[in-house]
């Protein structure tokens, strides 16, 4: 599929502004009623893509992350057609309202670089006070690895540090999304 973009600009209730892209087929017929139209015929690979842009759209208004289901809900809809890994941050306010997320690392089928410095840097533009981070496993391997643990517990160590808290790692594989703090690993 490719990719056909148009950029838009979306403010959010406390009047910031977030740049986000929109397939340029989408049409918003009615914000009230949640009510969607397209300009084309549009694929399943498309709707899927206009959902994830709806739901990265709804999570950059500042809503509340109020509970690990809608983190999972959210981390499912970026990560779980990827063909390669990837890791995301959600950086999150003093009550859990959504500041802005971030995709910083990208890698390969079985693999991604993840630096603990470059998140803590980012936490603090977003002059976050919380963040939840994510990643997926392209083959479905459902168990966090021995360095996912590894991982988590320095970022959990570095970003105690710094009074920010670690609030989840959430793994998504084989169609599931896994909370490392469910699992009783933080």
């Amino acid at each position: 599929m490719t990719k056909q973009n148009c950029s838009t600009s979306v403010v959010c209730s406390e009047g910031q502004l977030f740049s986000q892209t929109l397939p340029e087929f989408v049409h918003v017929v009615s914000e009230q009623n949640d009510i969607y139209t397209f300009s084309r015929s549009i694929t399943g690979q498309e709707l899927i893509e206009c959902a994830k842009h709806l739901l990265n759209h709804r999570m950059l208004l500042g809503d509340l992350l109020t509970n690990v289901e809608l983190a999972k809900e959210f981390c499912m809809g970026q990560l779980a057609d990827m063909e390669d890994e990837l890791f995301i941050v959600i950086f999150l306010s003093s009550q859990n309202r959504v500041l802005g997320f971030e995709r910083p690392f990208y890698g390969t089928i079985n693999r991604a670089m993840v630096y603990p410095r470059t998140i803590v840097k980012l936490a603090l533009q977003y002059n976050a006070s919380a963040i939840v981070v994510a990643h997926n496993h392209p083959g479905g391997k459902t168990l966090f690895s021995v360095e996912d643990l590894e991982l988590t517990r320095q970022l959990e160590s570095l970003m105690q540090s710094i009074d920010i808290r670690l609030l989840d790692h959430i793994l998504v594989a084989g169609g599931m999304a896994i909370s490392m703090k469910d699992r009783g690993f933080l």
